[in-house]
């Protein structure tokens, strides 16, 4: 395990060297958190392995996996983004309205682009789809001048686009109360 100055975390796969990141310490704690909840429910449900059981290989792909569906629901407002330093701002737009970037900006406010290769996915000997890909994507996180987020976009298609997607990020103030639950790993 690798990790740089900005807190990206990078993890290789034992097997193939083949490496991928967390953003964060939480987000891997996070992600490890639900891939290990998510297969002991598949081992009640359906007597599949449990975490124990799987191979080193196994264990990273599931990881991948999490990482990629708490990315994926943080985008959508499902879940609130809880990294470390990056708190919403008591200021960012109402969740889902566009932030105005040149006034972000001027503020002294900051965007940030960031480009995730994604995953290729793999198959079984039988040819069966063992994991399905994970298109690559581009995710614009903007935050005020005391580096609080104010504003979040993604888009698999190009770094311009998610600039263009950039919005209010979700705060719990926008749903009503008791609409998604508070109960961990979440």
């Amino acid at each position: 395990m690798t990790s740089t100055k900005d807190t990206t975390i990078r993890v290789q796969f034992p097997s193939s060297g083949v490496s991928y990141s967390f953003i964060s310490q939480d987000e891997r704690d996070r992600s490890l958190q639900l891939a290990v909840a998510r297969q002991q429910i598949a081992h009640e449900g359906t007597f599949l392995p449990t975490w124990q059981e799987l191979t080193d290989d196994e264990r990273a792909t599931s990881e991948v996996a999490a990482r990629n569906y708490l990315r994926a629901a943080v985008r959508a407002g499902l879940l609130p983004e809880r990294t470390p330093g990056r708190e919403i701002s008591p200021d960012a737009p109402r969740w889902g309205v566009p932030v105005d970037l040149a006034q972000l900006l001027e503020a002294g406010g900051s965007v940030t682009l960031s480009f995730d290769p994604g995953e290729s996915g793999s198959m079984t000997p039988d040819g069966d789809v063992a994991n399905e890909p994970i298109a690559e994507s581009f995710t614009a996180d903007a935050f005020d001048a005391e580096h609080r987020r104010v504003g979040v976009g993604g888009s698999t298609e190009s770094p311009e686009a998610a600039l263009a997607d950039l919005k209010g990020p979700y705060k719990h103030e926008d749903v009503p109360p008791g609409y998604f639950s508070e109960e961990p790993p979440f």
